[in-house]
């Protein structure tokens, strides 16, 4: 799948729906790849690509360090990066909640475990 500066491959057979935001592509309830455009307030040149990375290499560490196994602590990680005075995507804007990310990092954590949950 393509869209306006992206490319992503899904396996053959999952449910592919397109908005004129997003494209994504679904299997089941949990199993998914999404791309969402967003409207950047300065245009993106290449020299921000470092400070971009370190951003999300900070926000990865932020959620990193729960025990799979503690929704609670997941969600509290979760809501830490969230309500961060730095974060500007509201839940609103994109539809996703805390209870998709939860569930997100549920299911990377049971397939790292070779899908034992």
């Amino acid at each position: 799948m393509a869209g306006n500066g992206f490319t992503f491959a899904a396996p053959a057979g999952w449910k592919v729906k397109r908005t004129a935001r997003t494209v994504s592509a679904e299997d089941g309830d949990v199993d998914r790849v999404q791309v969402t455009t967003f409207r950047l307030v300065k245009p993106y040149r290449p020299a921000l690509f470092a400070a971009a990375a370190r951003e999300l290499d900070r926000v990865a560490a932020e959620l990193s360090g729960a025990d799979a196994s503690d929704d609670a602590g997941i969600r509290s990680r979760i809501a830490t990066v969230l309500d961060g005075a730095d974060v500007h995507q509201a839940d609103t804007t994109t539809g996703i909640t805390t209870d998709d990310l939860l569930a997100a990092v549920r299911k990377a954590a049971d397939d790292a475990r070779g899908g034992a949950a």
